[in-house]
């Protein structure tokens, strides 16, 4: 990267930036580190605005449904769905391949 002769205007200076929020000038500093806005409090209002929209659609949390009708369809299909954590055939499973254990003692251990 080439660097800027001293006599050469800095580029960040001969363009105005404005805030998004108040359309304030910006600071020549926070133009420097890459600031859309003018305060530390307009770059919140503009975080939370933004974060406000991402989570319109989806809970940043979970990534569910987040509008109280989309809780409520998606709830209900959960319901509908079968349980299916773990494996159901686990006993019959365990019944026709004993542990060492169970060899030993003739019976088998099933909680």
């Amino acid at each position: 990267m080439a660097r800027r002769k001293k006599d050469e205007p800095d580029a960040y200076a001969v363009e105005k930036f404005f805030c998004t929020i108040c359309g304030a000038a910006i600071d020549l500093d926070r133009v420097k580190r890459k600031a859309t806005t003018c305060s530390d409090e307009h770059r919140n209002i503009l975080n939370n605005a933004r974060r406000r929209l991402r989570d319109s659609g989806r809970c940043h949390g979970c990534n569910r449904p987040s509008t109280p009708e989309e809780r409520e369809s998606w709830n209900a299909w959960r319901k509908s769905l079968p349980e299916t954590r773990g494996n159901p055939n686990w006993k019959k499973k365990a019944a026709e391949n004993p542990t060492p254990l169970e060899k030993h003692l003739g019976t088998t251990v099933i909680q």
